[in-house]
């Protein structure tokens, strides 16, 4: 029997946690890649001013 064959007989009754452990993970880079995110709608908002992303959302300066 392959020894990968063997592992997922095991993890079998380990489904649901595999499953959450995959969920978490993608959820993890996602979250990962915020904050350069974040910092490109900030560099967007001090050089373009008013034609930026965030003031097209609404969002006004004081």
């Amino acid at each position: 029997m392959h020894p990968l064959s063997r592992l997922f007989t095991y993890a079998r009754a380990y489904r649901r946690d595999v499953s959450l452990a995959t969920v978490y993970s993608v959820l993890n880079k996602i979250f990962d890649g915020l904050p350069e995110l974040l910092i490109g709608v900030a560099v967007d908002v001090v050089v373009n001013r008013k034609e930026s992303f965030v003031a097209r959302l609404g969002v006004v300066d004081p």
